[in-house]
């Protein structure tokens, strides 16, 4: 059980590694560039999102992409957004003058996608703070989901209850007070 864990956290840490990364422009970039491209599906499904039949070419397109857009322009791949038929990659770095050419070159000539692409000064980081970086409660749900995956690949089923203990912590008794009191008001 030991050994399991140790590589769950290993995950967790190369999770916090591109956080890391990114937390670094914010310090240190002079000029931050938010470098967007959108990259329309060929078949997508009713739903808006990607088909089976294009996901492994959607795949290649994202190592492709983020290999390039990170050597030629040190940019970061900060998130994607699947939806209405298009897959959006947003990209932050401070030296985005190859960037056009870097997409052209990754989206276009190799993998023939239709797309639009674009950079912009973004110094408060608001689509990556307003959009992309998951709220408290999505994070908590992500990171039930990685245990959930990491338990299945151990080979557990799922399927019997479990004991869960909840703990909190807190600066001071009225805190605590405050928080035992909202607790029970919700039952």
């Amino acid at each position: 059980m030991i050994r399991a864990l140790r590589t769950f956290s290993a995950a967790s840490a190369l999770i916090s590694g591109t956080l890391f990364r990114l937390a670094s422009f914010l310090v240190n970039a002079l000029s931050p560039r938010k470098c967007l491209i959108w990259v329309y599906f060929e078949r997508p499904r009713p739903d808006g999102l990607s088909s089976s039949e294009e996901f492994d070419r959607l795949e290649s397109l994202e190592d492709t992409l983020r290999t390039a857009i990170e050597k030629k322009c040190g940019g970061v791949l900060s998130g994607c957004i699947t939806t209405d038929g298009r897959r959006e990659f947003y990209f932050y770095g401070s030296t985005p003058e190859s960037f056009e050419e870097a997409v052209n070159q990754s989206v276009g000539l190799s993998h023939g996608y239709k797309f639009d692409c674009d950079k912009q000064q973004d110094f408060a980081w608001t689509q990556y703070l307003n959009v992309l970086y998951p709220s408290e409660e999505q994070r908590q749900l992500i990171e039930n989901r990685k245990l959930m995956d990491f338990l299945k690949e151990k080979g557990d089923k799922l399927e019997s209850a479990r004991d869960v203990h909840h703990w909190a912590y807190f600066k001071n008794q009225t805190d605590r007070k405050t928080f035992r009191d909202a607790i029970q008001a919700l039952g």
